[in-house]
């Protein structure tokens, strides 16, 4: 388990860093964010994201992150959630 007081560090490649540059993109221009109505909080998987074209915070991070699993080992991502 990793605490917010420590930094896990993954070394990543060229090749890797532009995977990641271009899934971050095309995501983000495919998908548009939409706040969840209060006292919600469901998880949309992968498909439903991209089917509906929106999805709030940590749909659009589990997206990004399903996708780059393709390519990148899953014990070089991280995937963190912050409740303010």
């Amino acid at each position: 388990m990793i605490y917010s007081n420590q930094a896990a560090r993954v070394k990543i490649n060229r090749v890797q860093m532009q995977l990641i540059r271009g899934i971050n993109s095309s995501v983000n221009a495919a998908v548009f964010y939409r706040r969840e109505k209060p006292g919600r909080d469901r998880w949309q998987g992968l498909t439903e994201t991209l089917e509906r074209c929106t999805g709030d915070c940590e749909d659009i991070a589990l997206a990004k992150m399903v996708l780059l699993l393709t390519w990148i080992p899953a014990d070089d991502l991280r995937l963190l959630r912050v409740k303010a």
